[in-house]
């Protein structure tokens, strides 16, 4: 049984000039294969909208770029860690390229001999591809130069015949981090074989190439061969194979997904956050029942207590109908009681004088105010009103603690007149 946890998808990509604009890419036929710990366990053709050929089981899906859709370049980077080498490449390689740099991806491999190598692609043949592989459910991608995928041998260059459907291109691989991809077109009275030897005796010169084909080319490539009409020097031939490209592809660089920005290479991929934000869900959940069920709990014995008080209140003064606030109530009901009874309240005017008569001394003492600056001096509503001479100004702030250490509340009413009042009670 396949175990989708580690299975890698890889999926070889056609020409983008081979494809038809008006084709939705979901329908392109692809060659694939999937593989376990490098070991192959399924190959064929596909496309991603077949709906038996499921993607996201795979941990990993490769995108093995066609040749001639990627430029391969060896450039002078300077020592700049991989944020800021992403910022700069671009100016590096912009007059290597004859489009627009801002429209293309770009990958930096490591550093060999002083120079690295630089992959680039445009931005949106990949991002399309990535695009379509996130909706299928895909979370890690990968996307390599093909040519960087086969495999070489010392001194020998490596080349392949690639089919894709209509598409054929020729792909080489100068050295580890070098290679091109030439597309071949129909030519008249120049068969396939005579035409791909021909450009490889061009493009190896004088270097011993390995040539990799398709199984079913072989004996005609090896009949060419055996023809003498071309020159170019060959090593072996090799049925291009599965297992090779992927072999090469464990260690191939560099990866052109890591040129993408984080919003363009993977947005916000939910299914990776899902129990996480269902757990975080939960707790949210669980703490805003437990916050009700408390506030349930305190308004309970709010509503106990309350009605407890009412309770004493009316078997205190049973003749009382209505209870609104039984606390304030009974405060009100034993202030009566006591001032029936002749006992002195707070809020009782000589009490309230005297206090106030406490705290205009120490006042006094403190601003140099003169016992003649109070006008006059008036009772109501269980609180003195303290009318001051038009030429006198005191410092409510100043007087506010002084009146605090008598049980006194002070506040400044709105002046009539230019005249300061200020209205003083007893604190409950």
């Amino acid at each position: 049984m396949r175990n989708k946890g580690n299975t890698i998808t890889y999926l070889r990509l056609p020409p983008r000039t081979a494809i038809d604009t008006a084709k939705n890419i979901a329908d392109i036929a692809l060659p694939y294969a999937i593989a376990l710990r490098g070991k192959l366990l399924q190959t064929g053709v596909t496309s991603l909208s077949q709906p038996d050929f499921v993607l996201g089981d795979a941990y990993t899906v490769v995108l093995l770029m066609a040749a001639s859709d990627v430029t391969l370049l060896r450039v002078d980077v300077p020592p700049l860690p991989a944020h800021r080498l992403h910022l700069v490449l671009p100016a590096l390689v912009e007059d290597r390229l004859i489009g627009d740099a801002a429209d293309c991806v770009m990958a930096a491999g490591k550093e060999q001999a002083g120079k690295r190598p630089v992959a680039v692609v445009q931005r949106d043949w990949l991002l399309a591809w990535t695009r379509q592989l996130r909706e299928s459910g895909v979370h890690r991608i990968r996307a390599l130069p093909v040519q960087l995928c086969l495999p070489l041998q010392a001194d020998h260059l490596a080349a392949a015949l690639m089919v894709n459907g209509d598409a054929t291109e020729l792909v080489i691989r100068y050295s580890a981090d070098e290679g091109i991809g030439l597309p071949l077109m129909d030519a008249d009275n120049v068969t396939l074989p005579d035409q791909v030897l021909q450009q490889l005796s061009t493009m190896a010169g004088e270097r011993v190439a390995d040539l990799f084909l398709p199984p079913d080319f072989v004996g005609e490539y090896q009949s060419a061969l055996a023809s003498g009409r071309h020159s170019v020097k060959l090593g072996t031939l090799h049925e291009l194979t599965w297992a090779s490209l992927i072999d090469a592809a464990s260690d191939a660089e560099p990866d052109l997904m890591s040129g993408l920005s984080e919003p363009d290479s993977a947005g916000i991929q939910w299914q990776r956050w899902r129990w996480p934000l269902r757990l975080a869900v939960l707790l949210m959940l669980v703490n805003i029942a437990a916050l009700q069920i408390d506030s349930w709990r305190l308004q309970n014995e709010a509503a106990g207590l309350q009605g407890a008080m009412a309770d004493i209140y009316q078997r205190s003064f049973p003749n009382e109908k209505a209870v609104l606030d039984p606390l304030a109530q009974m405060q009100q009901k034993i202030a009566v009681s006591r001032q029936h009874a002749g006992e002195m309240v707070a809020t009782d005017f000589l009490a309230l004088a005297a206090a106030f008569g406490d705290a205009w001394t120490t006042l006094q003492t403190q601003t140099g105010a003169g016992a003649q600056a109070i006008a006059a001096l008036a009772y109501r509503d269980q609180m003195l009103e303290v009318r001051f001479k038009p030429a006198v100004k005191l410092s409510i702030e100043a007087a506010q603690p002084v009146f605090a250490n008598h049980a006194l509340q002070v506040r400044a009413m709105d002046a009539e007149g230019g005249v300061s009042v200020w209205q003083v009670r007893s604190v409950p």
